[in-house]
């Protein structure tokens, strides 16, 4: 139970702070930017207790030799690069936090190296979820190209 282990010093970081700060009577930025990588890290929990899986919604558009992918994630460049990389179109573009905003979609480099975009509470889905989407991008648009 590494999550709820995880989750439990979570709350315990947020108590703490909201604790030794009781006489402010009202919290700031700087106060809220704290917490970010403690509640993040909760609220994920919570949300993975009932899903697997987060639907995105992506499009796939082509104008001639040039693909368009739309995705809802501020991409790590790793991704894209794949993408556009693997894609049979002459051109390929790719538009971030469309439909939707799911914060940072990081490597699975970048989560072991601990950056803040690497944070769970920086997005919804770690990097298992970036290469579904690179996997079925690629293939979405090359079906349009064959």
């Amino acid at each position: 139970m590494i999550a709820l282990n995880i989750c439990t010093v979570r709350v315990r970081e947020i108590e703490y702070y909201f604790n030794k700060n009781k006489d402010k009577e009202e919290f700031n930025f700087k106060d809220k930017a704290a917490m970010h990588v403690y509640a993040g890290t909760i609220e994920r929990y919570r949300e993975q207790q009932f899903k697997e899986v987060v639907p995105t919604e992506v499009h796939i558009i082509r104008f001639g030799d040039v693909a368009i992918a739309t995705n809802p994630f501020e991409l790590f460049l790793d991704f894209g690069n794949q993408i556009k990389a693997r894609s049979f179109a002459k051109q390929t573009f790719i538009m971030q936090l469309t439909s939707d905003c799911f914060g940072y979609l990081p490597t699975e480099k970048a989560e072991k190296h601990g950056h803040y975009s690497a944070y769970i509470s920086s997005g919804k889905v770690g990097h298992q979820g970036g290469e579904q989407l690179v996997r079925e991008s690629v293939t979405e648009i090359n079906k349009m190209f064959e």
